[in-house]
């Protein structure tokens, strides 16, 4: 039994509850703050006027940046458990580095939003940021989907590799 077998069957890549339960309720507040920012911004009268949608715009975005901020920090925490752990089974790789790439183009962007002052860069930069933000959920059941069904052909337990 080499390395990478023995990490695999001595650890689960499913992720443990506390996991679950800030990486899903972290991704929870991001998303729901970064869709209700952008509901209200193009539907709310934001863009000119008083309106509630405009004096709740600047609360969103703080709180979608520290959910983003606490978000990046709880990735980091991923190394050592499920990312080390997955590259030693070398099961859903390919998937793992797409998902790790569409999530540091996501931070990269979202960075690009505060820090890129030419206007037209910066439309640019919050189409992409909005459009994979939306889209995040479905990658995430894509990688989860994915994973386990990556165990299962390698005749494992199928407790979600993805996770």
């Amino acid at each position: 039994m080499d390395v990478g077998e023995h990490i695999v069957k001595q650890h689960s890549l499913k992720f443990n509850l506390y996991q679950r339960i800030l990486m899903y309720g972290g991704g929870g507040i991001l998303l729901l703050t970064g869709v209700t920012w952008v509901l209200l911004r193009r539907f709310g009268g934001m863009e000119g006027g008083e309106s509630w949608g405009r004096s709740i715009q600047p609360w969103l975005m703080k709180v979608h940046g520290f959910a983003a901020v606490f978000f990046v920090f709880l990735l980091g925490t991923l190394v050592p458990s499920h990312i080390r752990r997955a590259l030693g089974s070398e099961k859903n790789l390919r998937n793992g580095y797409g998902f790790m790439a569409v999530m540091g183009m996501q931070v990269l962007s979202g960075y690009s939003l505060y820090y890129v002052g030419d206007e037209s860069m910066r439309a640019a930069f919050e189409t992409f940021h909005v459009w994979v933000g939306m889209a995040m959920p479905l990658l995430v059941g894509i990688h989860i989907w994915r994973g386990r069904r990556a165990v299962a052909a390698a005749g494992g337990s199928g407790d979600g590799e993805g996770e």
